[in-house]
């Protein structure tokens, strides 16, 4: 058993993936050479040179395997088979198209070695690349508690939902921990994480975090599975049942049912506002449907998602949309303005 899987997944990735093979090669602390990790990528079926990239390149690593799936699956398939493969003590779950940190697998591989908790955060930055903007990730549990104090979801009294973001490229997880829950991921084509990030930190004894920045996550790269949700709209209604189920399960609803209410308003209505193209009509209808049969009271949900649930409660579709719309255009506005008064008042600080 090693330290650490490092479980990457690729699919028709040849127009990056050879920077992220570099960014990989050029890790410090010679990580690609030493027994303490792997790296396991899982090719969900790729037509393109993807794979052949793949193997030329790690030829000479003994600790990097390439798995292949035979059809495309998936990114929660191709995670589950990367877990059934690790032998990692810890797992990390990678993007293909992200760009880690050179320090990033021997502080991962080292942490590792030592730590005994079963989650344990990294701070991130996000990219898009559709607006050219970077952001740091904030999560509340930066706030609640410092770095290296260990806590657990019983330790949040509320919004515990809401504490971070369930996707998978910021926290080291113990596989034991995963194995001993029998958690996996969703095998959907979006929002596949949500069930098995959310559970995780649900039942995780320990949890905690370290104030290094790791990873600068890519949003919005042509062709990623965030811009194709309109084949696959409805895998957020589908995430969210799983977590009710997941929680109804564990007796766990009953205590945590404002804080559930409260993050599928704000959650389906992300999808809302994201969505591309004409799935937004039928989406819609979904969201409605499931908001108005599952939420039975609003006392303890935030005002601004009061105001969600009741504007999608009593409008159809297209007015929703309108209201998207405006809403768009106002906050590209403030935008605009703040960004032209950042860059005055740079400009006369550099004099």
């Amino acid at each position: 058993m090693c330290n650490i899987s490092f479980i990457i997944t690729t699919f028709n990735s040849e127009n990056h993936i050879r920077t992220t093979v570099n960014n990989i090669k050029c890790q410090s602390g010679c990580a690609l050479y030493r027994n303490d990790v792997e790296v396991l990528f899982i090719d969900d079926g790729s037509s393109d040179a993807t794979p052949n990239i793949l193997r030329d390149s790690f030829l000479d690593y003994d600790n990097v395997r390439i798995i292949r799936n035979d059809q495309n699956q998936g990114a929660g398939y191709s995670r589950n088979i990367g877990l059934e493969h690790a032998s990692g003590r810890y797992v990390l779950f990678l993007d293909c198209d992200d760009i880690y940190h050179p320090d990033m697998f021997d502080l991962c591989a080292r942490l590792a070695s030592c730590i005994d908790i079963d989650i344990l955060f990294y701070k991130s930055v996000r990219v898009d690349l559709r607006i050219n903007i970077e952001s740091g990730v904030h999560y509340p549990i930066f706030d609640k508690f410092k770095a290296g104090e260990i806590f657990s979801a019983c330790d949040i009294r509320e919004h515990v939902l809401n504490s971070a973001t369930w996707w998978s490229w910021d926290r080291l997880i113990r596989r034991e921990f995963i194995n001993g829950q029998n958690i996996r991921f969703q095998e959907i084509r979006s929002s596949e994480d949500l069930f098995f990030n959310a559970s995780l930190f649900m039942l995780a004894d320990k949890i905690s975090y370290i104030d290094n920045f790791l990873i600068h996550h890519v949003d919005n790269r042509s062709g990623s599975v965030s811009n194709s949700r309109e084949k696959s709209f409805d895998c957020c209604i589908l995430a969210v049942e799983k977590v009710k189920e997941f929680l109804l399960e564990k007796n766990l609803y009953f205590s945590r049912r404002v804080d559930f209410f409260d993050y599928i308003i704000g959650f389906l209505n992300w999808h809302l506002e994201s969505i591309n193209g004409n799935a937004y009509f039928p989406l819609f209808d979904m969201v409605k449907k499931y908001l108005l049969e599952n939420i039975d009271g609003l006392d303890g949900i935030r005002p601004e998602n009061r105001e969600t649930y009741a504007l999608i409660s009593k409008t159809q579709s297209f007015e929703y949309l309108s209201y998207l719309k405006s809403k768009f255009y106002l906050e590209r506005e403030v935008y605009k303005i703040t960004n032209e008064y950042l860059r005055k008042n740079l400009k006369g600080e550099n004099g």
